[in-house]
């Protein structure tokens, strides 16, 4: 529960929510309502998201507390401590984030934004590297689908 904060992330956001936004300003009529229907979901679910990582937060909070606050350094307390922090670091999949803006550069070329023509490059090039696995898979099922399992995020 506790990394739902990731996406309430200022930053994190922001990368969710502008196509969201161009989506409702490049909407026509009959398309506006189901794109502010799209964004009013998304809100919402960022409102869910963040009552109840700070929920997580102050739970795990509490527990952490009685570690750091004792009146002896011993393994315990240090190990204790230690867990909350690497909880805390753990909140943001740095990982992912760091494969979707260099995945926005390269097909969205210099300004780093994607249309809906880049937004196709990039399904065909996922499809052809996942063609391209199951190729080298040699007809394998179980070969391909750990091979794919590995790119699913």
């Amino acid at each position: 529960a506790l990394q739902l904060l990731s996406y309430v992330i200022p930053s994190i956001m922001r990368l969710e929510m502008v196509p969201r936004m161009q989506l409702l300003l490049k909407a026509r009529d009959e398309d506006q309502l189901k794109a502010l229907a799209g964004l009013i979901f998304f809100l919402a679910s960022r409102l869910l998201f963040a009552v109840s990582g700070l929920d997580a937060f102050l739970v795990k909070f509490r527990f952490a507390v009685t570690y750091v606050e004792a009146d002896s350094m011993s393994i315990q307390n240090i190990l204790g401590a230690l867990g909350f922090v690497l909880q805390l670091v753990g909140i943001v999949d740095l990982a992912y984030w760091n494969r979707q803006c260099v995945s926005d550069f390269v097909f969205g070329k210099a300004d780093g934004k994607l249309g809906d023509k880049e937004r196709a490059d990039k399904h065909v090039y996922n499809w052809m590297l996942a063609e391209r696995i199951w190729r080298y898979s040699n007809g394998s099922v179980w070969r391909f689908s750990v091979t794919m399992l590995k790119f699913s995020d």
